[in-house]
C-alpha cells in the first residue's frame, strides 16, 4: 500500500465514523416502525418513537383468555404472578410467538392452581388481544382486535 492510499483512507474513515450513530438511529427507527405496522407493537414500547401521538399504550389493551368447554360453556381465566409478565409482553407485542408463550403460561397456571375446576372437559383456549381507538373528528371509541389465537388443551391436562 502506497503512502497516498494510506492518506486517502485516513481522510474518509473519520467522516464515515461520524455518520455511524445517525445510521444506527435510522435503523432503530425503521425497525420500530416495522414492528408497529407489521406486528402491532405498542408505539409506546421498543424505543418509544411516536408514543405521544397515540393512546395505544400497552396498559389500555385488553387481553381475554377464555376456555371453551365440551358442554359449550366458556370461562374466563385470569393470570397472576409469575405468569403476569408473559401476559404483559404478549399484550404489548401480540405476535404468534407471544400468543404461544401465553397459552403455555395459561395451561401451566391452570395446572398449578388446584382451586380451578371446570364443570366439563376443557377443549380449547381462546386468546384475544384488543385495543381501543378513537375517531379523530368525534372521538368515538371503537374496539379493534389485534390478535386471536385458538389453542387446543393438551391431552394430558388435569391428569
Amino acid at each position: 500500500m502506497s503512502t497516498g492510499e494510506k492518506v486517502n483512507r485516513r481522510r474518509w474513515w473519520p467522516a464515515a465514523i461520524t455518520w455511524l450513530p445517525v445510521v444506527l438511529l435510522l435503523i432503530g427507527v425503521a425497525n420500530h416502525l416495522w414492528l408497529v405496522k407489521r406486528h402491532q407493537l405498542s408505539p409506546w414500547l421498543g424505543a418509544g418513537f411516536g408514543m405521544f401521538s397515540t393512546t395505544d399504550v400497552g396498559s389500555t389493551r385488553q387481553v381475554y383468555l377464555t376456555t371453551v368447554l365440551a358442554d359449550g360453556s366458556e370461562h374466563w381465566v385470569e393470570l397472576d404472578e409469575p405468569y403476569r409478565d408473559t401476559l404483559l409482553r404478549a399484550r404489548a407485542l401480540p405476535t404468534g410467538d407471544w400468543l404461544a408463550r401465553l397459552s403455555e403460561a395459561t395451561f401451566q397456571a391452570l395446572e398449578d392452581d388446584a382451586s380451578v375446576t371446570f364443570p366439563a372437559k376443557p377443549l380449547t383456549l381462546r386468546i384475544e388481544i384488543w385495543r381501543n381507538s378513537y375517531a379523530p373528528e368525534t372521538l368515538r371509541p371503537t374496539a379493534e382486535r389485534l390478535a386471536r389465537g385458538i389453542v387446543p388443551f393438551p391431552d394430558d391436562f388435569g391428569n
